[in-house]
């Protein structure tokens, strides 16, 4: 993409940027009837991502490139969590083959081995 001033995004950030700006259904007069619309605050919108040169519309292009980004940023912080679980599972299934097995000790290191392993919740 060509751009005069264009700079990277993280995607992860945009879904919890997203999460923060109020959401609504608004009714709006069309010829002779109302239509219901779901818009986000679009002040609220445009300061959250940088975007839009007026605070009382969204452009269609950001809410489209918001949404793809979320998307993006989604996927990232699914992939990060499926890994988490990954390796919590090879701990688990460690733990449990140790316990196991009662010739095996589940602490040989004593308390002091332990405490050098062990994170800070």
């Amino acid at each position: 993409m060509t751009a005069e001033h264009s700079r990277r995004l993280d995607p992860r950030e945009i879904p919890k940027r997203l999460s923060e700006i109020r959401i609504e259904i608004v009714e709006r007069p069309l010829r002779d009837t109302a239509i219901r619309q779901i818009l986000p605050d679009a002040a609220e919108f445009n300061a959250a991502f940088g975007v839009g040169g007026r605070n009382d519309q969204v452009s269609t292009i950001d809410a489209a490139g918001v949404a793809l980004a979320a998307i993006q940023g989604l996927y990232h912080l699914i992939q990060d969590a499926h890994r988490e679980i990954v390796e919590q599972k090879v701990q688990i299934d460690e733990l449990t083959r140790r316990v196991s097995d009662p010739a095996r000790p589940i602490n040989p290191g004593g308390f002091d081995a332990f405490r050098r392993t062990a994170r800070p919740v």
